[in-house]
């Protein structure tokens, strides 16, 4: 039986794991961080690890470069994972970022070089399309991809990936991207160390090789969608099911953003928080399902 506690953000790293430690012998804690937690997780992961309690979580290396845009982006460099150049031309168009934000948080675009505050950083504007892969990583540093999912191209206009349409389907992306952006998704993962999911987010230009957005070491916004393409049983790789190979998607998943009331419907493959996530047996059906229980007409659709 999976036991699940939501813990407020401002309870300390001690208070944290005497909350973990007190549910009884036999159990196997697993710490699902947000952003603004990854620090606090990631030092009560290493306490409850040395208490012999069998623990998933952010390493606190993780968790620095997680928060931190570009002392990840170095890493990533020094690891050999190429990442989207840096602002260093004048006449480029940039992306500025805040260096310890989320999703498109202060995000803004600039032609020419950016004059940047002491929390921003930037980088060069690559047209293409994104993509999210999330691995799973185990205690004995074995790993396990999801499905790629597609999240649009790159838009002037910035319009974050979470506002976008997003899809996961067999047949999707080429079997040589596919296996590109595992590869390298597994190789950002194991850089950063921690057990558990961490997603990898890429911009695949019309030409040249795959590049690394950022890496999120902790449950995505992805998720989601690529298990329910793959229909893989996530929980079941906390207690150390053997798993031989990635998992494949088997089934189409669309999803959207969704303001609606909250949906759980495994029977008809729905889901729905800020998003709603709809299967099919391919990318028509789970798209014209979606639209159905949006109630709107297939021309009407989110980019």
């Amino acid at each position: 039986m999976h036991r699940f506690e939501s813990l407020p953000p401002s309870l300390g790293a001690a208070a944290t794991v005497r909350r973990a430690l007190c549910g009884g012998p036999g159990r196997t804690i697993v710490f699902h961080s947000a952003h603004g937690t990854l620090e606090r997780d990631a030092q009560a992961t290493e306490l409850v690890g040395a208490a012999g309690v069998p623990v998933f979580g952010p390493s606190v290396r993780a968790a620095r470069l997680g928060r931190d845009k570009v002392l990840l982006r170095r890493a990533m460099s020094a690891g050999g994972i190429r990442t989207t150049p840096e602002a260093v031309s004048g006449g480029d168009t940039h992306v500025v970022k805040l260096r310890c934000g989320t999703q498109g948080q202060g995000t803004r675009l600039v032609h020419g070089l950016p004059e940047l505050s002491a929390d921003e950083y930037a980088e060069r504007f690559v047209a293409g399309d994104e993509y999210s892969v999330n691995v799973f990583a185990s205690a004995a540093g074995s790993t396990v991809t999801l499905p790629p999912v597609w999240k649009g191209v790159t838009q002037l206009d910035l319009l974050p990936p979470y506002r976008r349409r997003r899809v996961c389907a067999p047949g999707r992306i080429p079997v040589g991207l596919d296996a590109t952006l595992r590869a390298m998704a597994v190789r950002a993962a194991l850089a950063l160390g921690g057990t558990g999911f961490s997603e990898t987010e890429f911009v695949v230009p019309p030409e040249g090789p795959p590049m690394v957005l950022e890496v999120n070491p902790r449950i995505s916004g992805t998720l989601r969608i690529s298990a329910m393409a793959a229909q893989a049983p996530l929980l079941d790789l906390f207690t150390g099911a053997a798993v031989s190979a990635d998992f494949a998607a088997v089934r189409a998943a669309v999803e959207e953003p969704y303001d609606g009331a909250p949906i759980h419907d495994p029977g008809r493959g729905v889901f729905a928080t800020s998003r709603i996530t709809v299967d099919g047996d391919t990318e028509h059906e789970a798209s014209a399902r979606l639209d159905s229980l949006l109630g709107r007409s297939s021309h009407s659709r989110v980019a």
